[in-house]
């Protein structure tokens, strides 16, 4: 059985743009949580709601099930954000200066090297939207 040049195509495209989500829903999650675990209001610590924490469960899950595992660096991202996150509640992050300190650097780390992952997607963007209809 042989595949076309245009299936092979867009089952990468479909990979790429896959992977790219994965990784921008990423940065989101982890600069949100980063955020919250630095930031003051009013000289306090930002509230930081059940959901910050919960929503990075529900980010793993989805992110095994698209199964994007032919990146590397993403897989290991991923893989660091989980194992940072793993068994920690959110009372204990608003309880504890130290472990907010601790799980703010570990997620700021983490969302600079996903950042580098992304540094090149919105230059592709502008560039293929650019090319549409053969105009620049």
């Amino acid at each position: 059985m042989t595949f076309s040049g245009g299936f092979f195509a867009s089952t990468m495209a479909g990979y790429r743009e896959r992977l790219q989500l994965a990784a921008g829903e990423l940065q989101k999650l982890v600069t949100h949580l980063a955020e919250r675990l630095t930031g003051l209001q009013d000289g306090e610590p930002k509230v930081l709601r059940d959901t910050t924490i919960t929503n990075f469960t529900e980010f793993f899950e989805r992110f095994r099930r698209l199964n994007v595992r032919s990146n590397p660096e993403l897989d290991a991202l991923v893989d660091q954000a989980r194992q940072v996150i793993t068994g920690i509640e959110p009372q204990q992050l608003r309880d504890s200066v130290r472990l907010r300190a601790m799980v703010a650097n570990d997620f700021t780390r983490i969302e600079q090297a996903v950042g580098d992952l992304l540094v090149d997607r919105p230059r592709r963007n502008i560039l293929r939207r650019g090319n549409v209809g053969g105009a620049a």
